[in-house]
């Protein structure tokens, strides 16, 4: 990739990957610092592009390692606490009450990097990742070198996770075991990814249980809270930070 590709891939993805900084940063890293460091890290080794991927997929995975790197030295106790508190089978027990009021707090950005930030990063990757800028879990799957089956785990128990995060304070009913049933196939069946006939059990389920359709309906409105935040353009101090440590002159100054 010489400059000229690289200035239109930072003018093109930049947006996207700044929005995606903020969800990934953890607490006391500031998203223009990630940024950069991404940008910086794909310049040094801009050679090693060959075209395998996009563009977009290569910065993406670029910045995924990244909040890894960052997210590593202090979220280890912190991912293990909350795998123990939230197992697959306490997760897919989840109801949610008021699901209007949780999707309003995904549509409001402050609430929604709260939220993200409580969540281990490969479940938090892999949501925003999936539901936030639209990559498929196998494109997720390359970024962060994992099975596209793992990534379908993280991004279902992420968004589950994510709904518990942003329920209101109160008292939680559960719900029966067969709701698990359906749950598990949750994410597959928001994505278009069963069979007719799974998808219409899933349905027939959703039609006569109490407690799945409030929740499904909140992780739904989440999903398109993610997706539909507007890209905010580069701040120039990064665009300057940019050109000034790489002596980058793929654009202007203002």
């Amino acid at each position: 990739m010489d400059s000229q590709d690289f200035a239109k891939a930072v003018e093109e993805y930049g947006p996207s990957l700044y929005r995606l900084a903020g969800r990934l940063t953890p607490p006391g890293v500031d998203a223009d610092d990630l940024l950069q460091e991404t940008f910086e890290r794909a310049w040094r080794h801009r050679d090693r592009f060959r075209g395998e991927a996009s563009p977009g997929t290569w910065l993406h995975s670029i910045m995924v390692n990244r909040a890894r790197d960052h997210t590593r030295a202090w979220a280890r106790i912190r991912d293990r606490a909350a795998e123990r508190a939230g197992s697959d089978a306490r997760l897919l027990d989840l109801s949610v009450e008021d699901p209007v009021e949780v999707v309003a707090r995904a549509e409001r950005e402050g609430e929604l990097r709260v939220a993200l930030a409580k969540l281990p990063l490969a479940e938090r990757s892999a949501v925003a990742l999936h539901d936030g800028e639209g990559f498929t879990a196998s494109e997720i799957a390359q970024m962060v070198h994992s099975s596209e089956a793992a990534t379908h785990k993280r991004i279902q128990r992420g968004r589950f996770r994510l709904a518990r995060m942003l329920e209101a304070p109160h008292g939680v009913s559960h719900p029966p075991l067969s709701c698990r049933i359906a749950r598990r196939s949750a994410s597959a069946y928001l994505d278009g990814e069963l069979l007719p006939a799974a998808a219409q059990e899933v349905e027939q389920h959703l039609n006569e249980c109490d407690h799945c359709p409030p929740v499904m309906q909140a992780i739904v409105g989440i999903r398109g809270a993610l997706g539909s935040t507007p890209t905010l353009p580069l701040p120039p101090s990064t665009l300057d930070r940019l050109r000034d440590s790489l002596k980058f002159e793929g654009t202007d100054r203002p």
